[in-house]
C-alpha cells in the first residue's frame, strides 16, 4: 500500500510539474514577447529533459501509462476549457498539431518497451529516441524559423532543407553521445548505428505533419536501433539508407509552398 501510495505521488508531482511548465509559457512568453514557435519549444524541452529522468523515478510501467494518460488530460484541456491560460503556450503557433499528445503517447510506448530491446543496447533504447526527439527536433524548427530558404512541402504547410540539416547533425551527435555512455558498443559501430539513426530520423521528422512525428520518430528510433544490434549491421544499415533516401526523394519532388515552418 505505502509502494501504491508514493507512486501516485510521484505522478501527481509529474502533472504539478507539467503544469508549471504550461504555466509559464503562458505567463512568461509575453512578457519577454517571444515568438510563439519559441514557446511552443520550450515546452517540448522542458518535458523532454523531465521524461528523460522517468527510468530514475518510476520502476514500473503501469506508473508512467498513468501518469501519460494523465498528461493527455492536462493536453486535452488546454486545447479546450484552459486554452486561454494553460493553453496559450501551447496553441499560439497557429496551426493545428497533436504533438503534445503524440509526445506523451511516445513516452509511455517508449518506457514499455525499454526492457524488450537487445541488451546491448541498455539504456539507450529509451534515452536515444527521446533525447534525438528533444533535442533534434527543437534544432529542426528553431534553425528551419530563423534560416529556413530552401523550402519542401509536407502537407498543408512546408519544411526547411536547412532545418533537415541541422537534425541530422544533432541527432548524430546525440545518438552517438547516447550509445557512447550507454552501450558498450565499439566507436565505429557507435558511429554507424548513430548515422543510421540520423538519416532515419531526419527522413521521418521531414515527412511527418501536425506533430506527427513526436510518436513517429522515437519508434522509428527504437525500431532501427533495436533491429541493428539484433541482427546485424550490414543489410539493416543498407535498409534504412534506401527508406531514408526514397523518402527525401519523395520530398523533392513535393511542390514548393511557402509557409513558415
Amino acid at each position: 500500500m505505502t509502494d501504491v501510495l508514493l507512486s501516485l505521488l510521484k505522478i501527481v508531482a509529474s502533472i504539478g510539474l507539467l503544469g508549471v511548465v504550461l504555466a509559464l509559457a503562458a505567463r512568461w512568453a509575453p512578457i519577454a514577447r517571444a515568438p510563439a514557435e519559441i514557446r511552443r519549444k520550450f515546452i517540448h524541452v522542458s518535458l523532454g529533459a523531465y521524461c528523460l529522468l522517468l527510468p530514475v523515478i518510476f520502476e514500473d510501467a503501469w506508473e508512467v501509462w498513468l501518469a501519460c494518460a494523465l498528461t493527455v488530460g492536462v493536453f486535452m484541456l488546454a486545447r479546450g476549457r484552459l486554452r486561454a491560460t494553460l493553453g496559450c503556450g501551447l496553441h499560439a503557433v497557429g496551426r493545428e498539431s497533436l504533438g503534445e499528445v503524440y509526445f506523451a503517447c511516445a513516452v509511455a510506448l517508449l518506457f514499455a518497451l525499454r526492457d524488450s530491446a537487445p541488451a546491448a543496447l541498455g539504456g539507450a533504447a529509451y534515452v536515444l529516441p527521446l533525447a534525438v526527439l528533444t533535442i533534434s527536433d527543437t534544432a529542426a524548427a528553431l534553425v528551419g524559423r530563423r534560416f529556413g530558404r530552401l523550402r519542401f512541402a509536407v502537407g498543408d504547410g512546408s519544411k526547411s532543407w536547412e532545418g533537415v540539416l541541422a537534425f541530422s547533425v544533432s541527432a548524430w551527435l546525440v545518438s552517438f553521445a547516447a550509445l557512447t555512455l550507454l552501450t558498450a558498443l565499439d566507436p565505429v559501430r557507435t558511429g554507424a548505428l548513430s548515422l543510421a539513426a540520423a538519416a532515419v530520423g531526419a527522413a521521418v521528422e521531414a515527412a511527418s505533419t501536425r506533430g506527427a512525428d513526436n510518436l513517429l520518430l522515437p519508434i522509428a528510433l527504437y525500431g532501427v536501433t533495436s533491429l541493428v544490434l539484433e541482427h546485424g549491421f550490414d543489410w539493416i544499415l543498407i535498409a534504412t539508407s534506401i527508406m531514408a533516401a526514397a523518402i527525401v526523394l519523395a520530398l523533392l519532388a513535393a511542390p514548393h509552398r511557402s509557409m513558415a515552418r
